[in-house]
């Protein structure tokens, strides 16, 4: 990411905390975020090892280059059977080493791209709003080129919701009129940053940032409400836990609610009990 400082220094707390709370990997129990991405990868790579053969399947890195020249990996497993594939997109601070949801996917028919971001699952970069969005919108498109619009399904966790969001927007503005995607799943969807929970203010608070005060910052950042507005899908699933304490269950809702005006296939679900760590095969969800 080139960040360029603003006239506001208030508006460059935040970007700064958004790269923090947002933007990098996650590093939690004492380990480092790159230490906890190449054990994830690894325990990723153990379960294909065991599991693709039984199945005649495959995995491979494939690569997209950026605007700005970077080389990002994302995580393709396939079949020669399957024509359909599942397309995944990982939460703040993760990774797409997510072998158990892709041998599930797999058995489903589903061949799966496994999506990540620069300065995530060992990929090269800084990561901002704009670039994710970019670099999501750039891959997405490249798998178009090898799968029908009608045979690609979308499924996003948390932040990767929000970044399906708007790069559906981009590729819808040059889709021809009657196309759409199969499906879109959405677990544990923000719908904005200024409907703060306590996870958000907790954290701008560590940062000395005052959330009141970085309120009209905060609407500039990942605001999905114009995306869902002119995004669509054949069939459109939302989950959520109504525990969930990093993204308020009401939400969903709310998500629902603008999607609706123009989609009529929208499924919502309420987990009852459930946080923001969802494990959707385990409900049938896919």
């Amino acid at each position: 990411m080139n960040k360029t400082q603003s006239q506001n220094p208030l508006a460059d707390k935040v970007q700064d905390w958004a790269y923090g709370f947002l933007h990098s990997p996650a590093s939690y129990d004492g380990k480092s975020a790159q230490d906890i991405i190449k054990a994830e990868i690894k325990e990723a790579q153990t379960i294909f090892k065991r599991e693709l053969p039984k199945r005649k399947a495959s995995e491979t890195r494939q690569t997209i280059k950026t605007q700005d020249g970077l080389e990002l990996r994302y995580w393709f497993i396939e079949k020669a059977n399957n024509s359909k594939i599942k397309i995944l997109l990982h939460g703040s601070g993760g990774n797409f080493a997510k072998a158990d949801r892709a041998v599930a996917l797999l058995d489903r028919g589903f061949n799966i791209a496994m999506i990540s971001y620069r300065g995530h699952s060992g990929n090269p970069g800084k990561a901002d709003q704009r670039s994710i969005i970019n670099d999501v919108t750039a891959t997405i498109q490249a798998i178009m080129l090898d799968f029908p619009m009608q045979e690609i399904y979308l499924e996003g966790s948390s932040l990767g919701t929000s970044i399906l969001a708007h790069s559906l927007k981009r590729i819808y503005q040059d889709a021809p009129i009657g196309e759409q995607f199969a499906s879109l799943l959405l677990k544990a969807a923000p719908l904005n940053l200024n409907d703060r929970d306590q996870d958000t203010v907790d954290s701008l608070k560590a940062a000395g940032i005052d959330a009141n005060r970085a309120q009209p910052f905060l609407k500039k950042l990942w605001n999905q409400e114009d995306a869902y507005s002119k995004i669509r899908a054949a069939e459109i699933i939302i989950v959520h836990g109504s525990l969930d304490d990093v993204v308020p269950v009401e939400h969903a809702s709310k998500i629902k609610d603008i999607l609706a005006r123009n989609n009529s296939n929208i499924t919502l679900r309420l987990i009852d009990g459930e946080g923001h760590q969802l494990n959707l095969h385990q409900y049938g969800i896919y």
